[in-house]
Order: structure tokens, then C-alpha cells, then sequence
């Protein structure tokens, strides 16, 4: 009986192991966590409509060698937001949107509010993307992001600020580090932007 009791266990952790990676291998979508920076300086009152625009020159966000690690990749991220507090997972994005959220949640803790239409004169936050890519090679994971924030507050009065960074995971076994080194560096870019500097640039 107690042969027996044995093989079913085995039987079971095998299962659930096949399962797992299964279920990791079939993943269409790349976690993205991102942390909004502590003590965040108060913009209160300020109101503006975000925008965003794709110039980046390839617009494959992977390699070929990290495709085939993601080879169930369609293009969206599933954004979690992580702090002190509890992680939050906000939902699925695509690129775009991707950073949309990532700047509206960012506006919104430093009191900005973030309109969902544009309106006439209303000063427009402009995320053009320039760069953004994940690598592997010599078993690293490689990310890359390049992107300028543009505030205009009326034709001809511009406040820009370009952010561009790299960083580096060693692989050890999955996609884990590929997610840890994608959050890190997407985390530093976006805080990296000096919104108050960027208000007081465009006058507002």
C-alpha cells in the first residue's frame, strides 16, 4: 500500500511539473512591473491630455534569439505595479498603452490630472518612443529603452527631455530574469523623466 500511496505522488508532482511548463511555454504575454518612485514632488491643479507617439526604426521588441525563448509572444504586457503596498496588476497592454499607463499613474500621484479627450489649448504630454527591445545573448538578457517626453503648453513653447538606458540579467533558468531585467530598466526610464522640470520649462 504504501508502494503504491509513493507512485501516485510521483505521479502527481510529475503531472503538475508538465503543466507548469506548459503553461510557460504557451505564455503570449511579457510581465512588466513597475514601481512609482517614493515622496513624489505635488503638481497640483495642473491638467493635461497624454499622448504617444511609435518612432521607433524596427518596431520588433524582440530579438530572434529571444523570440524563440517567447516564441508565444503577441505583443502584449501585462503591467503590475509593485511597492510597499500590496502588487497591483493594473492589466494588458500593448506597447503604446503600455507607457501611457505607466505616465498616467505617474501624473496622477503627483496630483495631474490625466484628460481622456483633448481639448482646445490644453497642454499635451508627448511620449515619443524611440527604442524598445529585449535581447539574449551569451546567455544575458539585454533591454533597451529610448524615448523623449515632450510638454508642449502652446505652438512654439516645448519642454523636452529625452531618457535612454540599457541593462543586463544573467539567464538562469526560464524567462524570469528577461521580466526582472525588463521591469528594472522600465521602472528607471519612466521615473527618470523630471515632470516638475518639464512644467516649469513649458511655463505652466
Amino acid at each position: 500500500m504504501k508502494s503504491i500511496q509513493i507512485v501516485v505522488k510521483f505521479i502527481s508532482i510529475l503531472t503538475l511539473s508538465v503543466g507548469l511548463l506548459a503553461g510557460c511555454a504557451s505564455t503570449s504575454y511579457i510581465n512588466v512591473n513597475y514601481q512609482l518612485p517614493t515622496a513624489p514632488s505635488k503638481l497640483t491643479g495642473q491638467k493635461v491630455f497624454l499622448d504617444y507617439k511609435d518612432a521607433r526604426a524596427e518596431k520588433a521588441f524582440l530579438s530572434p534569439s529571444a523570440h524563440a525563448e517567447f516564441k508565444y509572444f503577441t505583443g502584449i504586457f501585462s503591467l503590475t505595479l509593485t511597492g510597499a503596498q500590496q502588487d497591483n496588476l493594473v492589466g494588458s497592454f500593448d506597447a503604446a498603452s503600455l507607457f501611457k499607463e505607466a505616465f498616467k499613474r505617474r501624473l496622477k500621484a503627483i496630483g495631474v490630472e490625466v484628460s481622456s479627450v483633448q481639448a482646445a489649448n490644453q497642454p499635451v504630454m508627448e511620449i515619443i518612443l524611440k527604442d524598445f527591445f529585449l535581447d539574449l545573448k551569451d546567455r544575458k538578457w539585454m533591454a533597451r529603452i529610448n524615448f523623449e517626453t515632450h510638454l508642449t503648453r502652446e505652438p512654439g513653447r516645448v519642454a523636452t527631455q529625452t531618457v535612454a538606458g540599457a541593462a543586463e540579467r544573467l539567464k538562469i533558468v526560464g524567462r524570469s530574469e528577461a521580466e526582472k531585467v525588463l521591469g528594472e530598466i522600465f521602472t528607471d526610464a519612466v521615473n527618470d523623466v523630471k515632470i516638475s522640470e518639464l512644467f516649469q520649462k513649458a511655463g505652466m
